[in-house]
């Protein structure tokens, strides 16, 4: 099966029997795959359908109509079950032109430039994609779910800018028994000069996981194979990934308290050095609680995933976006720098009618670099039972040019955050790619 993504969504269907199996397929259901969402005929062996209504195929787009001159992307389905496959079967690149006005008003922040939220939604999508790519996940002999397990660092290199042509590549570079790590990269040219080249504005990854359909339960995916020596490379990066992930949950101070030079620090910097007798912030710091801010949002079907789900994209766009927000704020600064977003973890999906719970602050931050940490906190509630469930800790690092004062936590809470944003600090103070 070969499935196209162009102005409207086209799928030339080969290897089924008739067109009233196709429609009775339940997974095809599950797409809105029907009768009365898309116009359907036959040319050359082929059973052609066509939409009628726009449709979010795969996270692309909410609406398809925006599609137009940014891409296309496709695959095809296997006649079997797959047990290997290359880093060519699921590469995947897709072009943001933003000559498109309708797709420029979409991307286009009121600096002027590209918001980063938008595009780290996109870079999940992409993700996404190659791991369905990768598994032949839509394929009815097949069928499994991808869920987004977690993303480690995206770092940003250069502005992206509103005037350039964008190249968004996402690639398999490792595989578990269940599990797909994929390196998504950012890459933009200046249209307007002639053989530019494109140069690296992003990149981070992501880890995603297959699960069956119905049943709650890991499903392995096809052994990578790999050919070329970046791919050994990429591979070999992904095993130490691997490694630094599970150290990473090891160590945290989620699970594990601070070291004795941690705990110190707290005591001598944090209480001896910026409270007086009576516990008062004597110095210039500002307690962490003062600069918190919040959001609450209600879960619309628009933001959902194939599976009926918030999409993981939607959920980093608005977490990135509510801590931009903070840390303006903070820095009395309208445009603030974005360097990386921090490694999170996906731990529980967040389902259609429930509600969303953000709470956001500044955590560390840093005179002499000019880099302030803020997390941000999601939670998702359930209306009929009020009961509260974490579903991410969003970890962002920002860069300002104004001078600001430093925060100081008043709770053991906030000094474990505090901590949190200190290693972050140290780790890209540090970091040589």
């Amino acid at each position: 099966m070969t499935f196209f993504l162009r102005n409207i969504t086209r799928l030339n269907v080969t290897s089924i029997s008739s067109i009233n199996n196709l429609k009775s397929n339940t997974l095809f259901s599950s797409l809105n795959f029907m009768k009365n969402k898309y116009n359907f005929s036959t040319k050359n062996n082929n059973v052609v359908f066509e939409e009628k209504d726009p449709l979010d195929v795969l996270f692309i787009k909410p609406n398809l109509k925006k599609v137009q001159d940014i891409g296309s992307v496709n695959w095809k389905w296997s006649d079997k079950v797959k047990k290997t496959a290359t880093v060519e079967d699921s590469i995947t690149t897709k072009i943001l032109n933003l000559t498109n006005e309708d797709l420029k008003t979409e991307y286009l922040s009121f600096t002027g430039n590209i918001r980063i939220g938008k595009l780290l939604e996109e870079l999940d999508a992409i993700a996404g994609l190659v791991a369905y790519k990768h598994t032949d996940g839509l394929n009815p002999k097949n069928p499994v779910t991808i869920v987004t397990a977690s993303c480690d660092q995206i770092v940003q290199f250069d502005e992206p800018r509103v005037s350039n042509e964008l190249k968004i590549t996402g690639r398999l570079t490792h595989t578990g028994s269940s599990s797909m790590e994929i390196l998504v990269e950012v890459d933009q040219r200046d249209p307007k000069v002639e053989n530019s080249n494109f140069e690296k504005v992003l990149k981070g990854y992501f880890v995603m996981v297959s699960r069956h359909v119905t049943e709650n339960k890991a499903v392995k995916v096809p052994i990578l194979v790999v050919r070329t020596e970046e791919e050994k490379k990429l591979w070999d990066r992904g095993e130490r990934n691997k490694k630094l992930r599970i150290k990473n949950s090891t160590d945290s101070l989620t699970s594990k308290p601070p070291t004795k030079e941690e705990l110190d620090f707290i005591h001598q910097t944090l209480y001896i050095n910026n409270v007086n007798d009576d516990g008062i912030n004597d110095n210039d710091s500002v307690p962490i609680s003062n600069t918190n801010i919040g959001a609450t949002k209600i879960m619309h079907p628009i933001y959902k995933n194939i599976h009926g789900k918030v999409f993981g994209g939607y959920l980093m766009r608005t977490a990135f976006e509510l801590a931009y927000l903070t840390t303006s704020l903070y820095v009395k600064q309208s445009i603030i720098k974005f360097i990386s977003m921090d490694d999170i973890t996906f731990k529980t999906p967040v389902p259609l009618g429930s509600i969303l719970d953000y709470k956001c602050c500044v955590i560390h931050c840093d005179s002499d670099s000019k880099l302030l940490h803020v997390v941000v906190k999601a939670d998702v509630i359930n209306p009929q039972t009020s009961t509260r469930l974490n579903t991410n800790d969003f970890y962002f690092t920002f860069k300002s040019e104004n001078s600001f004062r430093p925060v100081i936590p008043v709770t053991y809470h906030e000094a474990v955050q505090h901590l949190i944003g200190r290693r972050i600090h140290n780790s890209q103070i540090n970091r040589t790619d």
